[in-house]
């Protein structure tokens, strides 16, 4: 499936990772789902959200 991902660090020095998948038969789709890794607790592990043109 394609997707992106990336690193990020948050102001307190911690760090996390992402990775979010697109639906290779709905490529119009932006309800996309995400995961992140546990470096951060506070950010959801996984779930489905809406990507706009600003994100």
């Amino acid at each position: 499936m394609p997707g992106f991902g990336g690193r990020f660090e948050l102001p307190d020095g911690r760090f996390g990772s992402f990775i979010v998948t697109q639906d290779a038969t709905e490529p119009e789709n932006l309800d996309l789902y995400g995961e992140f890794d546990e470096g951060v607790p506070e950010c959801p592990r996984r779930g489905r959200g809406a990507l706009s043109s600003g994100d």
